[in-house]
């Protein structure tokens, strides 16, 4: 499994060979979604480096909280995946109000 996560912070559009028109009216990391995603176990601070735009603690429980902007599902469920390959057990991803 990569070492580097999916670009969680880019649309899967802006890969394929969008307009610049697209990319004006697609989302991006001040736009996308929030998502809290807990996972069981704490991460070690390397493989989160990729996270920069992300809010990242360790529970006492033993869980890695993860809270940052994802631009649509397939971002999500990539990011779930890459964190499934490090073999970490998925606790609860939730959307997170902005404020």
């Amino acid at each position: 499994m990569s070492e580097q996560p999916p670009e969680a912070g880019h649309s899967p559009s802006e890969h394929q060979g969008s307009t610049d028109q697209d990319k004006a009216g697609g989302e991006d990391s001040t736009r996308a979604a929030r998502y809290q995603i807990v996972v069981r176990g704490h991460v070690a601070p390397h493989r989160l480096r990729h996270f920069e735009a992300w809010v990242i603690h360790h529970e006492l429980a033993g869980e890695t909280v993860l809270e940052g902007p994802i631009p649509d599902q397939a971002s999500l469920y990539g990011l779930l995946s890459w964190l499934q390959g490090l073999g970490l057990s998925l606790v609860s991803v939730q959307p997170v109000e902005r404020t």
